[in-house]
């Protein structure tokens, strides 16, 4: 009250609020005027617990709530033919977060594959993870039963390989292979999954979405047939597709 002043509704003012260091239980709270300088100063004391407690308490929720995949990979070794075991991956970690796209670069031999398969929770033939976590969702991959990852891998996780035509087989349709994991994890009913896999393929930009599952996979271009894989991985609508390219401006 004894600094009263005029103040014109439509002044705009900044309003920063600081925890100070001599005084971790205080927040300052400085009202300014961009023209004129401080306009009001606040000391406002709030136990620490529900201040930045508080506030540590509520980021920390929101992280978890907005985190899908945290890997942590202190070391995966391979078999080296005549020498035993050798470390693939060293020390490496990252997060996704939902929403997020997440690219990981690097030359070839460098281990990106053996990382986007381990984030799966999946090593190949040789591979062991030695230490280290990888956490989709609450769950830790690296103890999880085949039984459990195998639930989840094609339903919430999906992985498009850089080979396409290696991915497929020659001998069935695209839509047979398209709809099939929806149809198995159920998901949805064949009809539903191929009604989905047809406008997944008009989304993708295939040409003729309606008829094009009806040819096999030696009947497409690889950039098709790519998209294809694309298409399939995206039918159960998965919380985490991890993609491997070597060619990042190809189709």
């Amino acid at each position: 009250p004894d600094q009263e002043k005029k103040i014109d509704p439509k002044a705009e003012f900044l309003i920063t609020a600081t925890w100070p260091d001599n005084h971790p239980d205080d927040i300052d709270l400085y009202v300014e005027d961009p023209k004129g300088g401080v306009v009001w100063y606040f000391a406002v004391f709030l136990p620490i617990d529900s201040a930045r407690a508080a506030a540590q308490r509520k980021d920390a929720a929101a992280r978890r709530e907005f985190q899908l995949l945290s890997a942590t990979l202190n070391r995966l070794e391979g078999l080296e033919a005549g020498y035993g075991a050798a470390r693939v991956l060293n020390g490496v970690s990252f997060d996704v977060g939902k929403g997020e796209v997440v690219a990981l670069m690097g030359r070839n031999g460098a281990g990106k594959s053996t990382l986007g398969l381990a984030a799966m929770g999946f090593a190949r033939p040789g591979c062991r993870i030695v230490e280290g976590s990888i956490v989709f969702d609450g769950i830790d991959l690296r103890t999880a039963s085949e039984a459990e990852k195998r639930a989840l891998w094609g339903s919430r996780i999906a992985y498009v390989a850089q080979s396409a035509a290696a991915a497929f087989n020659p001998a069935h349709k695209l839509m047979e292979q398209t709809v099939e994991t929806a149809v198995n994890h159920g998901v949805m009913t064949r009809e539903k999954a191929e009604a989905d896999a047809r406008d997944l393929y008009r989304r993708l930009q295939l040409p003729n979405p309606d008829k094009i599952g009806d040819r096999y996979p030696h009947q497409v271009s690889g950039g098709q047939l790519q998209r294809a894989m694309t298409a399939m991985a995206m039918s159960c609508r998965p919380d985490l597709i991890i993609f491997r390219s070597e060619e990042h401006t190809s189709e």
